[in-house]
């Protein structure tokens, strides 16, 4: 057979297998989705979850395609009320964040009273409810029904709370012996509405151990802390003028009081018998200390008087035996009587030139005492004035003396000479002033003394 030939009839059997192979193939399927598919993506993402509905997602094809068919997911968001209109009825309406017309009336709550606040809704933020207060206090109106005292106190708490307001009238004063005998109550809170604690206002509240005296208060009564045996601090603010007679007697646990220079006087046994009171200061302004004011407070071991002062009063510091050092006001004019009976530590004191008179008793039993210097001024010296100054070696008495009473160093057995800078005892010099023991011996005199 022709070569020729041969090869194109090999080729045309070769082009017919590929062309009938061709031909006897299937058509291609068109693709079908199916949607079963739940991707939580953002790409499928209907809607997203709200207050009260949860997310919703397309359903998608395995090749990607979104149906218009969708499934949920998830939980609904909760409410979230950042937003809150107050009623003034101690309600709020309540508004979502994520939906404003979702809106809820709410009852105010959260936040703590105190005595001068109501409680702060931890909501929309305004005051609501009532002031801090005790059961069992009783009011009473004072002051033709526009303000309230607190008059009496019956409940069985030990720590107690006083409001500002009661019946929304304010509560001003704490009343005569409104706590009397209350031996339970550890802890007293004041409103910053009090303005007067009267007499008598705690007394016998032995348990009572802390107070803080509100800035408003101008006077403590009489007693108004009588023998509050427990009381450890007390704070005195700087608007009281008076502290009445005996308003701190016997706090026997007080260690230290600060005088707040609005107050002008301070009454008789206001500090009598506090037995630990070791620190006290006193401001320029003071004008006036009863008698008796710090007697046996034997914790005192230095205290300064300040230059406002005219007078040390009858047995101010009596019984004080451990008070080392005094500074006596340069207008102080007399020292009263008594006013150091007994203060057996005291050493040494610098009598200034404004005192006229040393009254009976006043160094009586001072038995440290070394030595003492009468200034020129003085004119009266009283019975018994240094009586028992048993370490008194010196005296001085100068020619502005006019008057000395009765046993005046009697018992000052270490004193052998006492000089004086007049001539003779003038008629008013009692005749025993001198004496010096009970066996009818009398100190040395030199006369027409000169330092």
């Amino acid at each position: 057979m022709n070569k020729k030939l041969v090869i194109f009839l090999t080729l045309c059997m070769a082009l017919g297998f590929v062309f009938g192979a061709i031909g006897c193939s299937e058509p291609e399927k068109e693709h079908v989705h199916n949607f079963v598919e739940e991707i939580t993506t953002s790409e499928y993402l209907k809607n997203k979850a709200t207050c009260t509905t949860k997310a919703t997602y397309y359903y998608s094809c395995a090749c990607g395609a979104k149906s218009a068919d969708f499934f949920e997911y998830g939980k609904a968001q909760s409410h979230s009320y950042t937003y809150y209109i107050n009623n003034g009825d101690e309600t709020h309406i309540a508004i979502c964040a994520h939906d404003s017309s979702h809106a809820v009336t709410q009852k105010c709550s959260g936040g703590t009273p105190t005595v001068n606040n109501r409680p702060v809704c931890s909501g929309c933020r305004q005051e609501y409810g009532s002031l801090l207060c005790t059961d069992g206090l009783k009011f009473t109106l004072i002051n033709n029904g526009t303000e309230y005292e607190v008059s009496g106190y019956t409940g069985s708490s030990n720590k107690v709370y006083i409001p500002t307001r009661y019946d929304d009238i304010p509560v001003t004063s704490i009343g005569y012996c409104a706590f009397y005998n209350c031996t339970r109550v550890t802890s007293i809170t004041l409103p910053n509405s009090i303005k007067t604690i009267n007499d008598g206002a705690f007394a016998n509240c032995h348990s009572l151990k802390n107070v803080l005296i509100p800035d408003g208060v101008t006077s403590i009564g009489n007693g108004a802390f009588y023998y509050c045996s427990s009381l450890e601090e007390i704070t005195l603010p700087n608007n009281v003028i008076t502290l009445g007679n005996g308003a701190f007697y016997y706090c026997s646990m007080l260690e230290s009081i600060v005088i707040p220079t609005s107050v002008q006087s301070i009454g008789s046994h206001a500090f009598y018998s506090c037995y630990l009171l070791a620190n006290v200061e006193l401001p320029d302004t003071l004008t006036t200390i009863g008698s008796s004011t710090f007697s046996y407070c034997i914790s005192l071991k230095d205290i300064k008087l300040p230059d406002s002062l005219n007078a040390i009063a009858n047995t101010m510091f009596y019984g004080c035996d451990t008070l080392e050092t005094v500074t006596l006001g340069n207008n102080v004019a007399s020292i009263g009587a008594g006013a150091f009976y007994c203060c057996e530590s005291l050493k040494a004191i610098d009598i200034p030139a404004s005192v006229t008179s040393i009254e009976e008793s006043a160094f009586a039993w001072c038995s440290s005492i070394t030595t003492i210097e009468i200034p020129v001024g003085v004119l009266s010296i009283g019975d018994s004035a240094f009586d028992s100054c048993g370490a008194l070696e010196t005296v001085l008495i100068p020619n502005t003396v006019t008057t000395i009473g009765e046993y005046a160093f009697y018992g000052c057995s270490s004193l052998q000479t006492i000089n004086c800078e007049i001539d003779s005892a003038p008629i008013d010099w009692d005749s025993a002033w001198n004496l010096k023991d009970e066996y009818g011996n009398y100190h040395n005199i030199v006369w027409e003394y000169k330092a």
